[in-house]
């Protein structure tokens, strides 16, 4: 048992204490698999740009801007489905 934790970094846990420890292998787990797939880079590459300008196009259209009539639709049909498309490129 203590071999396998000094192989993982034991010793960066036992200093940044117990809540490093939890972290570190689940954010391992999920990232190690999605670099090593480009598909799924590019699906979550997709997913952040659609939600980074889902957001901004929601702020810009709250904060009273004047957009073209086809401000709408992108803002809630075309960037909400391009990010369900990098979901399902992920997964």
């Amino acid at each position: 048992m203590a071999q396998d934790s000094r192989r993982e970094g034991g010793q960066d846990r036992i200093q940044n204490g117990p809540a490093a420890m939890n972290r570190r292998p689940r954010l391992r787990k999920i990232l190690i698999p999605l670099s090593r797939n480009p598909i799924s880079l590019a699906g979550s590459a997709l997913m952040m740009i659609s939600a980074i300008l889902f957001v901004s196009l929601m702020l810009i259209e709250f904060l009273g801007a004047e957009g073209s009539p086809y401000l709408g639709i992108i803002t809630y049909l075309i960037l909400p489905a391009g990010g369900l498309l990098g979901f399902i490129l992920v997964y």
